[in-house]
């Protein structure tokens, strides 16, 4: 299948061709930024769109494994490490199934704790693209406002990342 990718509100969007017997590069996008900055919303609205014209697409966060007996989301400083190898697992397993659109949602501070990603994205033949979300929305997960700034003042930058600032984001 050829694809033709063009942008739609933020949201890269990918039109099959699909009379021709050519692969749709596979991609695995990196979505940072401080906590309350709109990385889940993009993301899992990302997802959507995609699926909706037919795109194989999923999100994944470490903090889906940040959830207590009854599925309520609980932090637990002593299960990051966990809950983001977790996360790079799943990852795994979907570059596994071939998956065309991968997102990995997580605050990614420092340029290392990309790493693990790009290793994989190499392994199994996806394209990185990191995107760097701005925005300050609510910050659903109660991280201390103090805390906020101090990650958004400590982002390394990643190489050919892409900026988001819109505030009133409509994937439609």
């Amino acid at each position: 299948m050829k694809t033709n990718i063009t942008v739609e509100n933020n949201i890269p969007t990918y039109e099959k061709n699909l009379t021709n017997g050519e692969a749709m590069k596979k991609e695995l996008i990196i979505v940072r930024g401080a906590p309350g900055s709109g990385k889940s919303t993009y993301a899992l609205d990302s997802m959507d769109f995609n699926r909706d014209r037919g795109i194989s697409s999923d999100v994944f966060e470490a903090d889906q494994f940040m959830v207590d007996s009854q599925g309520l989301y609980k932090f637990d400083s002593l299960r990051l490490e966990e809950c983001h190898m977790k996360c790079q697992q799943e990852v795994c397993k979907a570059m596994i199934a071939n998956t065309e659109v991968i997102y990995v949602s997580n605050t990614f501070i420092k340029r290392c704790e990309g790493e693990v990603y790009y290793a994989l994205a190499k392994m199994w033949g996806y394209e990185v693209i990191v995107i760097r979300s701005y925005n300050r929305y609510r910050n659903e997960h109660g991280v201390p406002q103090a805390i906020v700034e101090e990650m958004r003042a400590n982002m390394e930058p990643y190489d050919n990342e892409r900026e988001k600032f819109d505030q009133a984001y409509d994937p439609y």
